[in-house]
């Protein structure tokens, strides 16, 4: 796959690695010579002198017919707008790094819209996210989407639960707005594991693996069905006012967490 990475700073360096190692041709660019040159006595990348949002240079580059725009530059505005120019003048798909959260909002601008943006990562939120669940020393499976709006999470029935032998008619009531997507069974004497696309008269059992989707803010109720509960401490000391860690320190106190 071809890809057109903007920005050589340290993030941009890594995913043009990254990126190379899995076979895929990468040109990155950046207005620092010295830091092109590192990179490509490190890896097997193009270099292309000049700013991201030169369209002159993005026109160019285009010609090359990227499949992919990676705009990782430390600036959320010429990552913007690179990525609403680029498209101007191709079919690739866009990728942008934002660090300021009030980008996020869907009010009164809809940015990924307004600038053509494909999707939009914040590498201090999914940082942030990872660290809340060491803190609360989830185990399972759990990713994020629409900002954190939605979620994916799998989880494992605990042996002795007291509702297994239900049905999920019975367990789901309408008002909870989520669902068991996919129930992994381990059989007895069987060699491998039993696959249920549920219905409502499907049952549960204990030690099921539920693969579950749904509103983020419904997370805590599915705990609770299964009769568990995160195990967060009663305060925190976060060193560092960086946006990992303000991030870090809204969700915990939201938690009920004592943040210094």
């Amino acid at each position: 796959m071809k890809t057109v990475i903007l920005g050589a700073g340290n993030f941009g360096q890594y995913v043009a690695e990254t990126l190379s190692l899995d076979g895929h041709s990468v040109t990155l660019v950046d207005t620092n010579q010295d830091k092109l040159q590192l990179a490509a006595q490190k890896m097997d990348v193009a270099t292309k002198l000049g700013a991201a949002s030169d369209w002159k240079l993005l026109h160019e580059l285009m010609q090359e017919a990227p499949e992919l725009l990676l705009a990782l530059t430390d600036n959320d505005e010429v990552n913007l707008v690179a990525c609403s120019i680029a498209k101007s003048f191709g079919n690739l798909k866009s990728v942008a790094r934002i660090q300021e959260m009030h980008h996020l909002g869907n009010f009164p601008v809809d940015i990924k819209r307004l600038f053509h943006v494909d999707h939009i990562v914040v590498p201090d939120l999914l940082v942030a996210n990872k660290l809340i669940k060491i803190t609360s020393n989830e185990c399972f499976s759990n990713e994020s989407f629409f900002h954190d709006k939605a979620f994916m999470r799998t989880v494992t029935i605990p042996e002795n639960w007291k509702n297994s032998g239900k049905t999920l008619k019975e367990l789901c009531s309408s008002s909870r707005r989520f669902i068991v997507a996919l129930i992994r069974r381990k059989e007895k004497n069987a060699f491998d594991d039993t696959v249920i696309f549920p219905h409502g008269k499907d049952v549960l059992l204990s030690g099921d693996e539920l693969t579950l989707i749904g509103d983020a803010h419904l997370q805590d109720d599915i705990l609770q069905l299964l009769g568990e509960a995160h195990d967060l401490p009663s305060s925190v000391v976060i060193m560092g006012a960086t946006l990992t860690g303000v991030l870090l320190a809204k969700e915990l106190y939201r938690k009920g967490v004592n943040v210094r």
